[in-house]
């Protein structure tokens, strides 16, 4: 058996759809991209993977789809937390595994490395891209999670294609994007872009808090409104996820269902985005988007018990919606 034949056996063991081996050279179009707008990726995400690791020459992408939630089971006493976050969660784990696996067979591997995942799916003629800046797979639209290990295992290259196509089927993305952060052309303004600021990592800015909805974690629009989506079968969340979203117990650290809620969170989504402030800001934020005056008692309590400057904003800010509703 070759090494590529084991690199799918291995993808296929945890879940992954696809499997493609491309070369390691620089991305010189993300290089290209990045200069003209950052479009929803950090800072620190290097066009150059040797830069990242020397002694990698190849990288083994990865790709696994999943079903998006039928929003239907979220109610409106849930925070409603995304599939792709959740399939993002998975696939970090398993590329991870992955990456032990093939350092067993005495090779480097390093999984989740800081390069351009979207931009190695191009490359591995995955898909294109939309104006979404989301990753279009011709079976599986844009309901996809990319993961990368970067190896230095003598392993084929499979696919090693520059794709900039874009696709400009129609501009359903542009259109639906409530923020107006799509430049209708592959890039994305994420100062404009709700999943820059939810969960509440950084200031939210009052017009972005009323965007947001009852989402604990991005923004779903465009992915919903893509046509490339439409034959993707949503299905019911996991019933004990939908239990963690309950917004009167994930609004109280005291209460007896807290702490059982936040860790499933976290097994969901991950330690990074589950983080106690964090998930109180954001649940504090759909709070003020139900405008249901039951949570009045709720958002008191919280006053009396932070003095977190921009969660006490928050707080008043989601009082004053509720106020406003009920006159």
């Amino acid at each position: 058996m070759t090494k590529n034949q084991e690199i799918l056996q291995l993808a296929e063991k945890y879940g992954f759809d696809e499997c493609e081996v491309i070369s390691a050279e620089p991305f010189l179009q993300y290089k290209k991209d990045f200069e003209k707008s950052s479009y929803a990726e950090d800072s620190d995400i290097t066009y150059d993977p040797k830069a990242y690791k020397k002694d990698a020459d190849k990288i083994v992408v990865l790709l696994k789809a999943y079903n998006p939630y039928d929003e239907s089971y979220f109610t409106s006493d849930h925070i409603y937390v995304d599939a792709y976050y959740v399939a993002g969660n998975e696939c970090y784990f398993s590329a991870k595994n992955m990456a032990e696996e093939i350092s067993g067979w005495r090779y480097a591997a390093y999984a989740s490395p800081r390069i351009s995942f979207r931009h190695c799916a191009y490359r591995a003629g995955m898909g294109k891209r939309g104006m979404s800046a989301l990753l279009i797979n011709e079976k599986y639209g844009s309901y996809v999670h990319i993961q990368c290990l970067l190896t230095n295992a003598p392993l084929d290259i499979t696919k090693n294609i520059e794709n900039t196509e874009i696709c400009d089927d129609c501009e359903s993305c542009t259109l639906s994007c409530k923020g107006g952060a799509m430049q209708g052309n592959g890039f994305v303004d994420i100062n404009k872009c709700v999943r820059h600021y939810m969960p509440a990592k950084r200031y939210v800015p009052e017009h972005i808090r009323k965007m947001v909805g009852s989402s604990f974690i991005g923004c779903t629009d465009c992915r919903v409104a893509c046509p490339h989506n439409l034959k993707i079968a949503k299905v019911k969340p996991p019933q004990d996820l939908l239990d963690a979203c309950y917004i009167p117990v994930l609004a109280d650290s005291e209460h007896e269902n807290y702490k059982k809620s936040f860790n499933t969170l976290r097994n969901y989504i991950g330690t990074n985005e589950i983080k106690k402030m964090k998930l109180i800001k954001s649940v504090v934020i759909v709070i003020g988007n139900t405008k249901d005056k039951k949570y009045l008692k709720i958002l008191d309590k919280l006053k009396s018990r932070n003095d977190d400057k921009d969660l006490l904003e928050y707080i008043h800010w989601a009082e004053n919606e509720i106020l406003k509703a009920a006159i």
